[in-house]
């Protein structure tokens, strides 16, 4: 299990937020912060220049499926742009961490109000 840094951007920083809390709540990641950014990109042949709100999550690379579909399904965005970025090295205990707090088992709750369920949820190609 290796550490993964999951981004996005967002038209609003509700969405924004209700990324972030929900992939937290689920535990497909441990963390997540979210900031106002200025995007400036090509869209349908013409330059647009917007602001946005960045995601970024800290989770592990066996939960990137689950946290892209969960990304996907809150996302009001036809494309987002969801990068996910291998982490080389992290402080010591972070990785202890995050496959801790992704692999503890999230509140029903949390999987209702996304829409998941407990089995597609959590199956993925990669062993948990």
């Amino acid at each position: 299990m290796s550490p993964v840094q999951v981004s996005v951007s967002c038209g609003t920083a509700e969405e924004a937020s209700a990324i972030v809390e929900q992939a937290v709540r689920c535990r497909f990641a441990a963390a997540g912060q979210l900031w106002p950014a200025k995007s400036t990109y090509w869209w349908e042949g013409q330059v647009v220049e917007r602001d946005e709100f960045v995601v970024v999550l800290k989770s592990i690379d066996s939960r990137v499926d689950e946290l892209m579909g969960l990304i996907r399904s809150l996302h009001s965005y036809e494309v987002p742009s969801i990068s996910v970025i291998a982490v080389e090295q992290l402080g010591p205990g972070v990785n202890d961490w995050l496959v801790r707090e992704t692999h503890a088992n999230p509140p029903r709750e949390s999987l209702r109000r996304t829409g998941l369920t407990t089995s597609s949820a959590f199956s993925t190609s990669s062993p948990v």
